[in-house]
Order: C-alpha cells, then sequence, then structure tokens
C-alpha cells in the first residue's frame, strides 16, 4: 500500500492487491479529505493503520482515479 497526497486535495490510497480485471484505477482509494486530515489522523493514533483502533483501510475508492491519473483515456 501507498499514500499519494498531493499538493492540494484528498490523500489517496494504493492497493495493488484491490486491482480488478486489469484496471489499475480499482486499486485507488479515499484515505483523507485533505493531508492536514491524515497528518491530525496519524498524530492522534486513529488511523486504520494503528493497532487496536478496529478499523480497516480506507474504502471508499476515488472515483476520479482514472481520469485524473490518464486524462483522455477511456
Amino acid at each position: 500500500m501507498w499514500t499519494a497526497a498531493p499538493k492540494r486535495g484528498q490523500c489517496s490510497l494504493f492497493e495493488p492487491n484491490a486491482i480488478r480485471d486489469q484496471d489499475v484505477s480499482t486499486g485507488w482509494f479515499v484515505e483523507a479529505g485533505s493531508l492536514e486530515d491524515w497528518l491530525e489522523t496519524w498524530l492522534d493514533g486513529r488511523g486504520w493503520y494503528e493497532e487496536g483502533t478496529g478499523a480497516g483501510p480506507a474504502k471508499d475508492r476515488w472515483a476520479e482515479a482514472s481520469e485524473r491519473l490518464w486524462p483522455g483515456v477511456s
């Protein structure tokens, strides 16, 4: 798993094991609404990756992944 944090916008999580039907865009999920949100969660020990939180990995797929990563490709 890898997290991508652009200068502006959401933090996205890439999980290669979630790729379906050779569509790489299905492996991208929204991890946090912003880098600030992600950092606050991490610093507070509330992230899904922390032991004992009971939270699982990010579950909301990044709907715009194909459009943002490969513009003009359908």
